[in-house]
């Protein structure tokens, strides 16, 4: 079996690397992947699959379909993301981004391409294993807004008959090649907010006849991190974070108005909306000492993402046998990013993990980052690994 996946990856990887470099050139955003999606199409198709359907009908982005090994077992999904991030690319490749101001700077375009490889490959070994993959290139997961996974569930399709997730997402900062699971919590939730403190202004050298929204924004600012660490129960994570806040235009004004904006990450969403009703009182209460008034904003975004622990640890015992215990690594902390496969993962048992793609003594590939480039000869990797984490489960059941 072992060497089987290997002689497919080998046939495999000069593909995945094509396609994972036309991706990287022609970026779309979220609910927009229209060329993607049919030049996913057209890739499967070329390898002979049929009964391609839309991933979100209502955009008619994305794509699923199933490999039936037609023998009875379960069924599984594994999900790879399609859209890229709105930024200007500066990496220095020679596949870069022909969308000005769009490019696949967070990996994107590596997930699409191994999963593309991984559905090849699962096609020539349909007698190696039970049941059903099911494959999803998801839209729209940086969003805009509720995001990509969100409509799927809404729609209600996809996930039909599915009995375990699986996806992955490179790591800039893991070595080149290594996996990373984590048992348990992995990615937070988040809540973002928008603040206005509004005022009537005036001149600064009386302070007295109005309130100032500068102050009463950066004291709310310094006073929300006391929420954080007098009400988080300290073994339990949370981050408030103020990114930004602007004001003003004259420095010898008091201006009218101070907006800032923010986030909030949690592992436990009860405790998130906590903070909520705390900040809510805190803006309440300040503004009611200095005067002045204030609006809101709160959006409640992905759910966190909790992998299934005995999942997790067969994948990760099936892994060490295909690529060494040396190369397999178990997290210890969850991280802060949010994920929207976590959708998928409160509904069905789930595993989800990362990739390295950080070489040794180069600079470490930081995601989001316009400059974020890595070595696409690791698609060898995540192909293997998944496609052996797939069939050993589909067969152990």
């Amino acid at each position: 079996m072992k060497e089987k996946i290997q002689r497919l990856v080998s046939k495999y990887l000069p593909d995945a690397i094509k396609h994972r470099r036309y991706i990287h050139q022609n970026p779309e955003l979220g609910f927009q992947e229209y060329n993607t999606t049919k030049y996913i199409k057209e890739v499967l198709e070329g390898y002979g699959f049929k009964d391609l359907k839309y991933a979100v009908q209502k955009s008619q982005t994305g794509i699923y379909f199933d490999i039936d090994s037609n023998k009875p077992g379960k069924t599984v999904m594994f999900r790879a993301d399609i859209d890229a991030l709105s930024l200007t690319e500066l990496a220095d490749v020679d596949y870069k981004s022909r969308n000005p101001g769009v490019a696949h700077m967070c990996g994107h375009d590596g997930h699409t391409a191994s999963l593309l490889g991984v559905a090849a490959i699962l096609n020539e070994m349909k007698d190696d294993f039970k049941g059903k993959v099911r494959i999803l290139f998801q839209p729209a997961e940086e969003g805009p807004d509720p995001g990509g996974a969100y409509e799927i569930m809404q729609e209600g399709k996809v996930l039909e008959g599915v009995d375990n997730a699986f996806g992955f997402h490179t790591y800039g900062a893991g070595d080149f090649g290594k996996i990373y699971f984590k048992k348990g919590d992995f990615y937070s939730s988040f809540i973002d907010f928008k603040l206005t403190i509004k005022s009537v202004g005036g001149h600064c050298s009386e302070p007295h006849k109005c309130a100032d929204p500068v102050f009463i924004a950066s004291k709310l600012v310094v006073d929300f991190q006391s929420l954080i660490s007098r009400l988080k129960n300290p073994n339990k994570g949370a981050v408030l974070a103020v990114g930004t806040l602007h004001s003003g235009s004259s420095e010898n004004v008091i201006p009218v108005s101070a907006e800032m904006s923010g986030s909030i990450r949690v592992f436990d969403i009860e405790f998130g909306r906590k903070i909520v009703e705390s900040i809510k009182e805190l803006v309440r209460s300040t503004c009611s000492i200095y005067g002045a008034e204030y609006d809101w904003y709160f959006y409640e975004g992905y759910p966190p993402l909790n992998n299934d622990k005995a999942l997790t640890e067969f994948v990760m015992e099936e892994t060490k046998k295909l690529i060494g215990s040396n190369n397999v690594i178990e997290l210890e902390n969850a991280k802060y990013g949010v994920e929207d496969f976590s959708y998928y993962a409160q509904k069905v048992p789930s595993c989800y993990f990362q990739v390295g793609i950080h070489k040794e003594n180069e600079p470490e590939p930081f995601h989001h980052s316009a400059t974020f480039k890595w070595d696409d000869s690791v698609l060898a990797i995540s192909m293997g690994v998944s496609v052996n984490m797939l069939i050993k489960y589909l067969n152990s059941n």
